[in-house]
């Protein structure tokens, strides 16, 4: 691990106030890094920042703009950097056992607050969008991107499985709507994150046919029946393509 990552890791875990610019900093630096130890070992000190800085309430008239970030807003961008630190993290771990189980152990210890940014994040600006205008914003897109691939990432590690979505109430529902989501905006999504679409799509189905009567069942059904009905047509569509390229 580099000097520079050491003294950015041991700032964001400080606790002192320049720890948020710290994390910060540490997912930027973290990007180009290929070693999945020296990534491993950052994700104490940027999820940390999910524990130390809870998400504030769900606000949906929240002004946001990801190239001129305010005071207000930072919070929500290093969120989001952590999510893509995480989900960098469980990826490079997946084929090395010893640092895979370690993972697996740190990202579990914390899905209550994944889960927690995770919800915030899609009320505020994924349902916003599709509320209001039938498709997704910038952000809104963003946020999506992001979640789904660190809820995909984090299922195909293993880290939260079945137990962990009962754990906590309305978890199995961000579940549903973020693969709903993803399936109705698929068509708009770059080619780098379909990947994640069909592969969560896939590990949706994997898992709701063998806990359909105990978890998935009803969530799917209270979700789809309070679904916008003009996106039923487009997630058919791609739910049909999905069952032909498993076939």
């Amino acid at each position: 691990m580099s000097t520079y990552i050491q003294i950015l890791k041991r700032r964001a875990l400080s606790g002192r106030t320049d720890s948020k610019l710290a994390v910060h900093e540490l997912c930027s630096a973290i990007i180009d890094v290929v070693d999945p130890y020296t990534i491993a070992d950052t994700l104490p000190a940027v999820t940390r920042f999910l524990s130390d800085h809870r998400p504030p309430p769900v606000n949906k008239d929240l002004i946001f703009d990801l190239n001129n970030v305010s005071v207000e807003s930072q919070p929500i961008v290093i969120a989001l950097q952590v999510f893509g630190a995480i989900q960098k993290g469980a990826a490079t771990s997946m084929d090395i056992p010893r640092l895979k189980n370690n993972t697996i152990l740190h990202l579990r210890n914390n899905w209550a607050d994944i889960y927690a940014w995770s919800s915030f994040l899609v009320h505020s600006f994924v349902e916003r969008d599709l509320d209001t205008h039938q498709a997704l914003s910038e952000i809104g897109y963003e946020v999506l991107r992001t979640v789904l691939e660190v809820l995909s990432t984090l299922q195909m590690l293993g880290a939260i499985r079945s137990q962990e979505i009962k754990a906590i109430q309305k978890a199995g529902d961000l579940f549903v709507c973020v693969h709903l989501y993803a399936l109705f905006v698929e068509s708009s999504m770059e080619s780098d994150t379909i990947w994640a679409v069909d592969e969560f799509s896939g590990r949706m189905a994997d898992d709701f046919l063998k806990d359909w009567d105990d978890l998935w069942g009803e969530i799917y059904v209270r979700n789809l029946q309070n679904f916008n009905p003009l996106f039923i047509p487009a997630i058919a569509r791609i739910l049909c393509r999905i069952t032909l390229d498993r076939l």
